[in-house]
């Protein structure tokens, strides 16, 4: 189809059509000329106003209205007028909320002020021009406070995609719609320690910031408007639809920084940054036919915020003879049953396992920086391309149709395996240890038909998306243990893919009843399908087990007893491949739903509107649940609106959650360990008497008041609750103990029964309570010859455990390895629950000018802790962004600025105190909590290209 598109559109525009072109200038009330100002008519041409505030566009013949709109104006439609010039005056706004919204109704022509529920509407097509961010979740996560979003590190997968979420729920509550249509999920399940842990969510960055013409955030659950996942609230991209004109834009940065961990490298920036985008749609016909085209390509180097390694990297047992060659062999034992020929050998030489790892580096000619490990964003390479199109079929219906692919290739890297390791140490193959690597191949592709229009007096809409995203893994860097020098050193680990099928068909109309009401109904068909691709033998395979999976390949390294005397450490060689053991089982798993929604909305008064909505949604795998939500609203005067709404909502467990079955290497009490992660339908679930997934509950209310005073400010203000039962946790690793408590043994016989020491699973463990306040306030007004927009937003949320952890009969007294303290405090505090944000935006002339201070509420790290199990807490801080943009000649625009243009970072870790989380140097911030990352000040310049 999308070719299809393109070759009408080809001979469409080839042979002509009937156009006219019209000319003018845009101004202020007081005759100011307007720089900046987009022009555009659906299906006809859009530009930008110069720095005189003139344009010259061509349009079709049958286009009457023209749309001006710009930042801190009020939107107006102007009909075309019978001459060829138009001088067209725009009313300063304080704000955004005369804009018409998509979202949150089923009710055309709403603005933000006369929608029951909250609303943020982002121009990201202006904003793009003057933030810092380059990727749309970075820039929601700096304009939308309540909006959170942050690159990981050492996160294997979640390294390569940014988890996102709202009011600081789960990244899986949260419903992305693509032009109002539902977007599918990524295939990656997120279950290092961090956020959104053991939950799936929706990769925002796959779609090209230039396709974008704004974005709408609803703040309310919606679940019974748009099932599943709605229960933090719904984004809404919405594409452009602008025609006959070509905007590129290349922006370059990179991090200077003055931290110390640049300055061991010797290095004066990193994390260099490379984006050009394009924009560029043509009119199909001369009755509002469209196509727009977008495309981005990114190039992102790694940043590392790592110190110099200060533990221990060599013992005795790694000396060398100062030309490179060891003196001992301490893996000629690695096959031996038994310790004695290795205690002989340690004695015979006096090897303790002591360190010597200073004059072991004068010996190889190394120092500590050649030891560390990489603690910072990921390598990324990324490019993609959107279109989106409409075509009228008669004067009741259009066609229309949007998608597009992405393809990503990422690197990170993993814990560094040092020789000093007692398990991980192979010098045949690395004499001086390794760092493995994560690549990343990454493709999203999605694509959507439909047919609208009006039947009567009927709202038509038919439509299909399908989506589709896969995520593959080549380890390199890497080896088997359990191969000794058999094992090679790159694997292919497999990967997983999702899919997503659906079809949408909804009805509405508006009655003249009282003041209006609108009555909406439909009905929707979902088909998902979840694989795990097997990864080759060798990424996976333990070959050091014998017939009765007992290990048979050891390293004995040496150490000392209570006594003194010289004793053997035996440590069991691992399987698979190092940093991210592959896939071992292919999995392929599908489901469908139906649903049957209703909505109606009545305009009781001129003043008052009430709304209910209702929704019956059924899965194939876990059956039917019905929801509903009940809203109003109030006007208090002409510029001031009251709103409340009380809904129910649920989430499906993700097939990914179901499903999801590997081997990790995580850290576990401080060590590395091999973890078998087993889907919720695996034997050792049944054996462990874990039940089956159900879906998530929730009942959501949102009341607030929203308005304008003063002529120049605006206000938005609401309260959020959220209550949610039955969610699905991930587990901590679950391994018993033989030598414990009854229960405790009964778990470690019960894992052994199914061949597993340490698992991990997906389970409806706890309730939870989310509750806070929204707050928008802005104040636009003339200062001098230019115009001034301040906005001042804030969220203050707080995600609470509601009630005891749920376990089975299986594990009662236990409870801590479902949701033990740490999973409490990723709940609660992984993210910031306060971000409050000012921006000041000043336009004069050619020149525009962006500030803004973003503060970071505090962070808890559950990977920082102290000997008693304390955890560390992350102080709040303010982040200042700062551009200044210059419109060189018409269709030319400079910008340069920073983000963190002081330079800030997290607090540091107490090594004294924290000495654990401060890892000898490897993790001097955050290790697992989300704050604001601690790459340090950025340095960009943009070039903005309209012709």
């Amino acid at each position: 189809m999308f070719f299809l598109l393109m070759l009408v559109a080809y001979s469409l525009t080839a042979t002509g059509q009937a156009t006219k072109t019209i000319s003018g200038t845009v101004t202020d009330n007081e005759g100011t000329a307007i720089p900046g100002v987009t022009v555009s008519a659906k299906g006809g041409a859009g530009v930008t106003t110069d720095a005189e505030g003139k344009f010259t566009l061509q349009i079709p013949e049958a286009v009457t209205y023209l749309t001006f709109s710009f930042v801190g104006y009020a939107t107006q439609d102007v009909q075309v007028p019978a001459s060829a010039n138009i001088t067209v005056m725009l009313q300063e706004s304080a704000s955004q909320l005369d804009e018409i919204v998509i979202i949150g109704s089923h009710a055309s022509g709403r603005t933000v002020l006369e929608t029951p529920v909250p609303v943020d509407i982002i121009d990201l097509k202006e904003l793009y021009k003057t933030t810092p961010q380059i990727s749309i979740s970075q820039i929601l996560n700096y304009v939308a406070p309540s909006f959170s979003s942050n690159a990981q590190s050492i996160q294997d997968g979640t390294d390569h995609i940014d988890p996102a979420s709202l009011r600081g729920m789960g990244v899986d509550q949260v419903l992305v719609l693509l032009n109002g249509k539902r977007l599918h999920q990524t295939s990656l399940v997120n279950f290092q320690v961090g956020p959104g842990r053991g939950q799936v969510g929706t990769d925002l960055n796959q779609i090209p910031v230039s396709a974008i013409s704004k974005i709408e955030i609803l703040r309310d659950g919606a679940a019974a408007q748009y099932g599943s996942d709605a229960i933090a609230g719904v984004i809404n991209i919405i594409l452009k639809e602008t025609t006959g004109v070509v905007e590129v834009t290349a922006t370059t940065g990179a991090y200077f920084t003055g931290d110390e961990s640049l300055k061991q490298q010797d290095k004066n920036y990193d994390g260099q940054q490379f984006l050009t985008t394009f924009n560029y749609g043509i009119p199909l016909n001369d009755k509002g036919g469209f196509i727009n085209f977008s495309g981005s390509i990114e190039d992102r180097k790694r940043t590392n915020r790592a110190t110099d390694y200060e533990g221990s990297i060599f013992r005795d047992y790694n000396a060398t003879d100062g030309n490179g060659n060891l003196l001992y062999d301490v893996t000629q034992f690695s096959k031996d049953a038994t310790d004695d020929n290795a205690l002989a050998y340690f004695q015979a030489n006096n090897l303790t396992g002591a360190d010597i790892t200073d004059a072991e580096l004068v010996r190889r000619g190394t120092t500590r920086r050649d030891y560390t490990m990489y603690v910072g964003q990921a390598q990324l390479r990324d490019a993609k391309g959107y279109f989106n199109a409409v075509l009228p079929i008669n004067e009741n219906f259009e066609f229309y149709a949007f998608g597009g692919i992405g393809f990503r290739q990422g690197r990170s890297s993993g814990y560094s395996r040092l020789p000093s390791n007692p398990s991980r140490y192979l010098p045949e193959l690395y004499k001086d240890g390794f760092l493995p690597h994560i690549n990343s191949k990454i493709s999203d592709k999605n694509f959507a038909v439909g047919i609208r229009g009006k039947s009567g007096e009927w709202n038509v809409d038919f439509s299909n998306i399908y989506g589709s995203n896969q995520f593959l893994f080549i380890i390199d860097q890497s080896i088997n243990f359990s191969q000794l020098t058999a094992s090679q050193t790159s694997f292919d680990a497999g990967g997983h893919a999702f899919s997503q099928n659906t079809t949408n068909f909804d009805l509405s109309r508006k009655f003249d009843i009282l003041k209006g009401l609108n009555i909406a109904f439909g009905a929707e068909h979902r088909y998902e399908n979840f694989k795990i691709i097997a990864g080759e033998e060798a990424s996976w395979r333990n070959y050091g087990l014998d017939a009765n999976n007992q290990p048979t390949v050891f390293l004995r390294t040496p150490t000392t007893d209570e006594n003194g005397d010289i004793a053997v450490n035996t440590a069991i060689r691992p399987g698979g491949s190092q940093v991210f053991p592959g896939f071992q089982s292919a999995v392929n798993q599908y489901r469908n739903s139906y649903a049957f929604y209703g909505d109606v909305e009545l305009d009781v008064t001129e003043k008052w509107l009430l709304g209910a909505a209702i929704r019956y949604e059924n899965y194939s795998d876990f059956g039917g649940t019905t929801n509903y939500k009940a809203v109003t609203r109030y006007k208090l005067g002409s510029n001031w609106t009251a709103r409340a709404s009380f809904n129910t909502g649920f989430r499906a467990p993700s097939l990914h959650q179901v499903y999801f079955q590997t081997t990790t290497t995580q850290l576990v009490n401080g060590t590395l360990s091999e973890v078998g992660i087993f889907s919720n339908t695996s034997k050792v679930a049944q054996i462990l008497g874990l039940p089956k997934l159900k879906a998530e509950q929730s009942q959501g209310f949102t009341g607030g008041v929203t308005g304008t005073f003063l002529d120049n400010f605006s206000l938005s203000l609401d309260y959020f609750l959220i209550k949610v039962k039955d969610r699905i946790v991930f587990t901590d690793a679950i391994s018993g103990d033989p030598n414990g408590t009854p229960s405790q043994q009964q778990i470690y016989n019960l894992l052994l029964q199914a061949n597993a020491s340490v698992a991990q699973f997906f389970v409806n463990a706890i309730d939870t309570k989310t509750q806070g306040v929204d707050a928008v306030l802005s104040y636009t007004n003339k200062i001098g010859a230019g115009s001034l927009k301040v906005d001042l937003a804030a969220t203050f949320s707080q995600t609470k455990l509601d009630g005891k952890v749920k376990v089975p009969a299986t594990f009662t007294g236990n409870e801590n390895f479902f949701f033990p303290k740490s999973s409490q405090t990723i709940l609660e505090n992984i993210s910031p629950v306060q971000k409050q944000n000012l921006i000041l935006t000043y336009s004069l002339k050619k020149w525009s000018f962006f500030l803004r201070n973003v503060r970071f509420g505090k962070v808890i790290d559950p990977n920082i802790y102290d000997d008693d199990n304390n955890y560390m807490t992350f102080q709040p801080k303010v982040i200042t962004d700062l551009s200044i943009g210059y419109n060189i000649t018409k269709g030319v625009q400079v910008t340069v600025g920073s983000n963190n243009l002081l330079d800030i970072y997290p607090s540091k870790v107490d090594k004294v105190k924290y000495p654990g989380g401060y890892d000898d140097g490897r993790f001097r911030y955050q290790n697992a909590a989300s704050q604001f990352g601690y790459n340090g000040r950025f340095l960009f310049a943009r070039l903005n290209l309209t012709l």
